[in-house]
């Protein structure tokens, strides 16, 4: 897979990538995909506020970030809503046929805020019809510890009355809207 290295005006290193099938850009700040095209359909997956730019030490309001080791608010003063993944730069340790992995360990920069040891590796599958995700979260201490993660994905959909979720019929959720 061709990737091409970018700079945001702010500084933050992006990838491009432009195959035959898809084209997507992400940041190594959060390993945040924040565009995805499918050639074939011409539709972006995922939606950015039209006047978010990559800037310094804000996530992208948009595209799929990630959330890391907590949701919401930590409820200790000074903390990162929705964890600290998706704030830090992550490494890119692996690109093979049209995916790419980026790893992000802890360090004396996650150490003051969430005193564990881990290694969090994420995984982007790309194709000509999508983009398949997958995670794994190490422990790499002798203690346990408590974890969330998700993905929070900001899907573009052209008329939000016309959206559905199925197969929610047994199980418990929660609508914000």
């Amino acid at each position: 897979m061709n990737l091409i290295y970018e700079t945001a005006d702010s500084g933050q290193p992006l990838i491009r990538i432009d195959e035959p099938e898809f084209s997507a850009l992400l940041s190594f700040r959060g390993a945040q995909l924040i565009q995805f095209t499918a050639k074939s359909s011409n539709r972006e997956m995922f939606w950015t506020q039209s006047d978010q730019k990559v800037t310094s030490g804000l996530p992208v309001r948009g595209g799929l970030p990630i959330v890391f080791p907590w949701f919401g608010p930590s409820g200790k003063d000074g903390f990162p809503q929705h964890g600290f993944a998706r704030n830090l730069a992550w490494d890119l340790v692996e690109n093979s046929k049209n995916s790419l992995t980026f790893e992000l360990r802890s360090s004396a920069m996650t150490w003051p805020i969430w005193p564990c040891q881990f290694i969090l590796r994420l995984t982007y599958s790309f194709s000509a019809t999508g983009v398949d995700v997958s995670a794994v979260i190490s422990n790499t201490s002798d203690n346990s510890f408590d974890a969330e993660f998700l993905l929070h994905p900001y899907f573009a959909v052209s008329e939000l009355d016309g959206v559905t979720v199925s197969s929610l019929n047994e199980i418990g959720y929660f609508d914000k809207l």
